[in-house]
């Protein structure tokens, strides 16, 4: 992920990216779990990344209309300004700033999978 975000925003110092963009959300768990057919004599595990606990209230919406509609000095390049509003995007629509209803419940039928573990 840090390295999609350095190559989408070349104009943020990458050593600021961390300080922007945390890698991690803390609300995020991941789940790895462990399976076994004795009868078979075959294991293996499914690893579930990234499901986030709990909903998202838009708690940087207020910072980012404030820094959108601040008051600055002119700069001598539309790319800077559109750069800034670039990053105010991409913060704006992350993970971190996500609205949500907690009461929402999303179910997918992924269907029966199966594999030949003859095969590999």
């Amino acid at each position: 992920m840090r390295q999609n975000i350095s190559r989408i925003h070349t104009y943020i110092a990458p050593n600021s990216c961390p300080m922007i963009f945390p890698l991690y959300n803390p609300a995020a768990v991941d789940f790895i779990i462990f399976w076994e057919i004795l009868e078979r004599g075959i294991s293996g595990h499914l690893h579930v990344h990234g499901i986030t606990l709990g909903a998202g209230h838009a708690r940087l919406d207020g910072i980012v209309e404030e820094a959108e509609g601040a008051k600055v000095k002119r700069s001598m390049y539309a790319e800077t300004r559109r750069e800034n509003m670039e990053v105010l995007d991409a913060i704006r629509n992350s993970e971190w700033n996500s609205e949500m209803n907690p009461v929402v419940l999303s179910v997918e039928d992924a269907g029966i999978k199966t594999h030949d573990f003859s095969k590999g």
